[in-house]
């Protein structure tokens, strides 16, 4: 594994998504963690994301609506087009590779594309727009995946600014089904990392007590992301997690 990443890791919100020729709306609080790249630019660019959608309001009983992470391709860039992989981790179970047309304009971003409408069962032309936005230089963050292979992993968590998500998809006891389990948390304070005021609350989780003690150590490990090396190794709960992306943020 190479540990040469570029640009600067971000968070994505969704505005809304419309399911062509119907009129735009928005259901779900999105939030998508994206990792670094392993090139500047161009086709095979590839990133590690985290993507979790909840109902709305947001609360600690909110529903999932869909949760999924993998990698990120990039397969075109005239126009730009994208391929998101998720075939371990995906709370509908399907394990398709999404595929989708994205354009810049006005501060956002437009993706366009086919997909899986609850509604009506149907994969159907949808059209979301999205609002990226980077780190404060300085920001700490990091992205650990289960397996050295993000695309075997039935386990991934990162910790991106104020934002933390881990999201898994593995047997529980001798439960053979791939459970889907998930826990969002928050920074409250924009106090320096490095103070007793920082402070991180659960905003949303399944339940998983192992998953979030788990993703509460991650969180307590981000005074220090410059020490882990992509491809190292960090102990997280009662299992050994590999380190895809870390360190802290900078100017473009």
């Amino acid at each position: 594994m190479s540990t040469q990443l570029y640009g600067q890791p971000f968070t994505s919100t969704r505005e809304s998504i419309a399911w062509v020729p119907s009129p735009a709306f928005e259901d779900s609080d999105v939030l998508v963690l994206s990792s670094r790249s392993t090139s500047p630019g161009g086709v095979g660019a590839t990133l590690f994301y985290l993507d979790l959608r909840l109902s709305l309001p947001l609360s600690r009983s909110s529903k999932i609506n869909w949760g999924f992470a993998g990698l990120r391709h990039t397969v075109s860039t005239s126009p730009v087009r994208l391929q998101w992989g998720h075939s371990t981790i995906d709370s509908r179970g399907d394990g398709l590779v999404d595929e989708g047309e994205m354009i810049h304009r006005d501060g956002v971003e437009i993706e366009t594309g086919i997909g899986f409408n609850p509604a009506t069962g149907q994969r159907e032309p949808y059209e979301e727009i999205w609002r990226d936005e980077s780190l404060p230089v300085g920001s700490p963050f990091i992205f650990v995946s289960s397996s050295a292979s993000v695309e075997e992993a039935t386990a991934v968590m990162a910790v991106l600014g104020p934002h933390a998500l881990a999201l898994a998809q593995e047997p529980e006891g001798l439960d053979t089904s791939r459970n889907f389990q998930a826990v969002r948390m928050h920074r409250r304070t924009s106090a320096p990392q490095d103070t007793e005021e920082v402070k991180w609350e659960i905003v949303f989780s399944t339940g998983s007590s192992t998953q979030e003690r788990e993703l509460e150590e991650l969180v307590g490990l981000t005074n220090q992301t410059s020490q882990y090396v992509r491809g190292s190794n960090v102990c997280l709960g009662t299992r050994s997690w590999v380190v895809w992306d870390s360190g802290t943020a900078l100017d473009d």
